[in-house]
């Protein structure tokens, strides 16, 4: 288990899309795609890179298993970085379909390692200034990390009673951005 705790909202990408859940969402079991999972704690936005898995959201609690996942601040830039680099290379040399199918998924996990990285630069970069507005903010959905770990995110959903649904876009931001 890498988290367990209240949240007021999560963005999850999902084989279909990415879903947005607030408190009260409707019972579903849904296989989730390698990409971001974006949970807010109070006013602060977490990342987590996600490498695929399957998500349960019901009474007010979503579980999580995941073939892998990383908290965006344990993530080392400069290393993800570099693994974006290889993946790509090791993309444009795949021999066979195969080795296309396996470097491409290799591809997508170093992407979401990045992006995950970027996304908390950016989260960081927006709570330090002090104007107050309502940004939307669009998290590009992307690939990457470690395989093999399993991820347990059970915790009570959500409790804050927001009537904002997930319908009305991407999550808003409390703080300006840059």
């Amino acid at each position: 288990m890498i988290w367990d705790s209240k949240v007021k909202e999560i963005l999850l990408s999902t084989n279909s899309g990415q879903i947005g859940v607030l408190p009260n969402h409707a019972p579903i079991a849904t296989a989730v795609d390698i990409g971001l999972l974006i949970r807010r704690l109070n006013d602060r936005w977490l990342t987590v890179a996600l490498m695929g898995g399957f998500a349960r959201i019901s009474n007010n609690e979503i579980t999580i298993l995941g073939n892998g996942a990383e908290i965006s601040t344990d993530i080392d830039p400069q290393e993800a970085q570099q693994t974006l680099e290889i993946a790509e290379a090791n993309l444009s040399r795949a021999e066979g379909k195969r080795q296309a199918i396996e470097a491409n998924l290799a591809l997508r996990r170093a992407r979401t390692r990045v992006e995950a990285v970027k996304v908390e630069q950016q989260e960081n970069r927006s709570n330090l200034r002090s104007t107050t507005v309502g940004v939307i903010r669009k998290v590009p959905v992307g690939q990457g990390a470690p395989t093999g770990q399993f991820l347990d995110l059970s915790q009570q959903a959500m409790s804050d009673g927001s009537s904002k649904r997930a319908s009305e876009g991407w999550p808003a931001q409390e703080k300006a951005e840059g």
